[in-house]
């Protein structure tokens, strides 16, 4: 047994593996031994950045901030890849972790000053491209963003949160939608959704 002291401005800690991540200051990430306590290596992006969130699979760290999404290498913390969203607007999105798989990253950015519209984007991680892009989606910076991935399939809500999409993840298209139910005329701001698949 160990006691391991992290930095008092540790933000997040995520078990993964035998190993934990950790992210502090908002810019800074290392790795740690989970099984020693050892740390592995730390890395500072660029100092004045605030990254809050960040997502994990077997390859890389996938963090955003209000208008770029970057890879980083879970190995040694070197940034491999910077996506740029050009016509971000920006406000709290850069809260919100990408939802990944080992393929792709998904993140929403608000296009104008709008604060419920987003463009959906889909970054491909092996080929440092954008797969695809899908405009007219939901966000709203009070909340998380409502992205569920089940398998090869991304459900988001509709910017009228009239209904939720199912959107596949190789090609961007709305393969169906579920529509409120006839009669339902509330509109509300949802924290969070649930998606279960067998």
């Amino acid at each position: 047994a160990y006691t391991y002291a992290l930095p008092v401005e540790i933000r997040h800690v995520t078990p993964y593996a035998n190993t934990s991540y950790f992210s502090m200051n908002g810019h800074t990430f290392g790795e740690y031994n989970l099984n020693t306590g050892a740390t592995l290596w730390t890395k500072s992006l660029m100092p004045g950045m605030y990254i809050s969130n960040y997502s994990l699979n077997s390859n890389y760290i996938i963090t955003r901030e209000f208008d770029s999404v970057r890879i980083i290498d879970n190995k040694n913390g070197e940034q491999l890849h910077q996506f740029w969203i050009p016509d971000a607007y920006y406000v709290n999105t850069s809260y919100d972790a990408p939802v990944i798989n080992e393929d792709y990253a998904f993140a929403l950015f608000q296009d104008d000053k709008e604060n419920d519209r987003a463009e959906l984007y889909a970054f491909d991680l092996r080929n440092r491209t954008i797969k695809w892009k899908l405009e007219n989606q939901y966000y709203s910076h009070s909340y998380r963003d409502p992205l569920v991935l089940i398998n090869k399939t991304l459900f988001c809500m509709s910017k009228d949160l009239k209904k939720v999409n199912a959107i596949n993840i190789d090609t961007g298209k709305i393969e169906w939608s579920w529509y409120l139910p006839a009669g339902e005329n509330n509109t509300y701001s949802p924290p969070e959704m649930l998606a279960t698949a067998d």
